[in-house]
């Protein structure tokens, strides 16, 4: 018999879902570099350094064009 998820399972899959979407909008990669994995990727804003998960807000913002998608290595570059 199958267990059925919890609510804490429920919440991880929305936001891989998420998430996957928001890279799948913004390229599928780091602008700099092509690196596709997504658990390396992020959002960094034109003037805001690395913003993290911000995957709702993204979406309900209408995928607004400041910011870009980079692997954690380059974002790291670019921050400091």
């Amino acid at each position: 018999m199958k267990k059925a998820k919890t609510n804490g399972e429920n919440q991880r899959n929305f936001q891989r879902r998420r998430k996957l979407e928001a890279i799948a909008h913004y390229g599928g990669e780091c602008s700099e570099c092509g690196e596709s994995n997504p658990d390396l990727l992020l959002f960094v804003g034109d003037r805001s350094g690395a913003v993290g998960q911000i995957y709702n807000w993204l979406k309900k913002s209408g995928w607004p064009k400041k910011f870009k998608l980079l692997c954690y290595f380059c974002a790291r570059k670019k921050i400091t």
